[in-house]
């Protein structure tokens, strides 16, 4: 639903023309070219709801995060890609929006430094050099990576979106899930990951939901307590 698919992530983002666009009454900066959305319409109703805390873990440009301000009363936004964080101050700024925290960190199992490839075709970046039947050709830079359970948060959603990453935030991420039992909406790109996620949230007792697009080369998992 909202922007998502065509946004550059790579350093080019820097050697290309930002545009702006209001979507859903939000505005964005986004690159000239894709243009594809996010095919989730179905997360509204987990997603923008009155809340405490929402984590996005994968933020992007703030598709998510920046309409979730207005239901949350903090939203902690986890963005790795440097040219990518930059934009989304931009947008944060541009929406008049205060209560938006930019951590500009890679969510993982735990802290470490660790590369992250460019896939200039499809504009996404990834830890994993190959990730659902593509290679990555665009280079890579050096990103921080954290655990979600260093910091203490107690949120009331999770949303997950790290392009073939999504097991290591979960690990990264038990305490948090388990003291605050938080909703989950996970975005997956690789069949083959559905099943351990759905694995995985079942040894956290959580139960889940798989739910596809047709047409679309990505599955969602909402998690909820059990």
């Amino acid at each position: 639903m909202y922007l998502r698919r065509g946004l550059c992530r790579s350093p080019c983002l820097s050697r290309l023309r930002v545009q702006m666009a209001i979507v859903n009454g939000y505005k964005y900066q986004f690159l000239p070219f894709g243009g594809g959305q996010m095919n989730e319409p179905y997360w509204n109703q987990m997603i923008l709801k009155k809340g405490g805390v929402f984590i996005d873990a994968g933020a992007n440009v703030g598709g998510w995060a920046i309409p979730a301000a207005r239901f949350y009363e903090r939203v902690i936004a986890f963005e790795p890609n440097p040219n990518v964080v930059s934009v989304l101050h931009r947008n944060v700024r541009a929406n008049k929006i205060t209560n938006v925290s930019i951590l500009p960190f890679a969510l993982g199992e735990g802290t470490s430094r660790k590369d992250l490839y460019f896939y200039p075709k499809n504009g996404q970046d990834s830890f994993l050099k190959e990730h659902a039947g593509i290679v990555a050709s665009g280079g890579k830079i050096p990103v921080q990576m954290v655990a979600l359970d260093n910091y203490g948060y107690q949120p009331s959603v999770i949303k997950i979106d790290t392009e073939g990453y999504e097991l290591n935030v979960l690990k990264g991420a038990y305490n948090t899930i388990q003291q605050n039992r938080p909703q989950l909406c996970i975005e997956t790109h690789d069949e083959r990951d559905v099943g351990l996620i759905e694995k995985m949230l079942d040894d956290y007792h959580w139960k889940s939901m798989v739910r596809e697009q047709p047409g679309v080369r990505q599955t969602v998992l909402t998690g909820m307590p059990a």
